[in-house]
């Protein structure tokens, strides 16, 4: 059955994850949220985003790896991945060009997907800014390592210098107890309202678990299944408050299919005169 959203289509949610510092893993908490997605019946894509100095680099043939993909072949470079997150990599877009195809390869894999997790390998590029406009959530993963305080602060200035607006959520990784969880996020939500006027909400407090931090993919679906670790839990609870937070169709927002449709809808007016 096809799923509707303001009579069409529903489009897919895009979330961007961002983060640094010592533990804080930024790529396995995105598989770990994609496959409590799953678990909640959703298609997930990882779009890792890798550094533009990267893209550089491969120019200059002194590199290999991923580059931005085309509107084109994007299927053929995704990789199944286990756990039921499918995963993409591609190189930040550094120009007006590469935004736009950016934007159509997010665009096309929004269509056969419901989730796409953005994931922002180096928040000190200024290339990702233009991947993060095309999302719809933002989440911050830190701890107390004061490395991966300083950069989360850094991209939710770096949001207010560039005027983003959208909602910013705060995962707070591997604490050691919930109330120290609590009172970090209480510190750092505190600094970005007061000093970058920006609203930072909680999305989940992760305790420090041996078990859930040195899962294997087999093992993470069993912990979310049966919920027996506080960490598994909680990413399970946020995912499903994630999917009731809106969400809107990035074609929508796309000026060159709004300018095309105006054309297309001044060609066929003109034709029935």
């Amino acid at each position: 059955m096809e799923k509707q959203y303001a009579g069409k289509p529903q489009p897919a949610q895009i979330i961007a994850i961002a983060g640094a510092g010592r533990d804080v893993d930024i790529r396995l908490c995105t598989i770990k949220l994609g496959m409590a997605l799953g678990q909640l019946g959703r298609r997930i894509l990882s779009i890792r985003s890798e550094d533009s100095t990267v893209s550089e680099r491969q120019a200059s043939g002194t590199l290999s790896g991923p580059k931005l993909p085309s509107e084109t072949d994007w299927r053929s470079r995704i990789r199944k991945g286990s756990g039921g997150v499918d995963q993409l990599r591609m190189t930040s877009p550094q120009d007006d060009r590469a935004v736009r195809k950016a934007k159509s390869v997010i665009a096309g894999a929004g269509n056969e997907y419901d989730t796409l997790l953005i994931e922002i390998a180096d928040v000190t590029d200024p290339s990702v800014t233009p991947l993060i406009s095309m999302c719809d959530q933002l989440l911050v993963v830190m701890n107390s390592d004061p490395e991966s305080l300083a950069t989360s602060y850094g991209l939710i200035k770096k949001l207010r210098q560039e005027k983003l607006a959208l909602p910013v959520l705060a995962i707070v990784n591997r604490a050691s107890s919930h109330e120290a969880g609590m009172l970090l996020f209480k510190k750092m939500q505190l600094m970005v309202e007061k000093f970058l006027r920006i609203k930072l909400d909680l999305g989940a407090v992760l305790l420090g678990d041996e078990v859930w931090d040195r899962a294997e993919t087999s093992d993470i679906q069993l912990l979310l299944g049966y919920q027996r670790s506080q960490p598994a839990g909680e990413m399970l609870r946020f995912a499903q408050r994630l999917l009731r937070m809106p969400y809107r169709d990035i074609h929508r927002n796309n000026p060159f299919q709004k300018k095309w449709e105006e054309l297309r809808n001044l060609y066929i007016g003109t034709a029935n005169v």
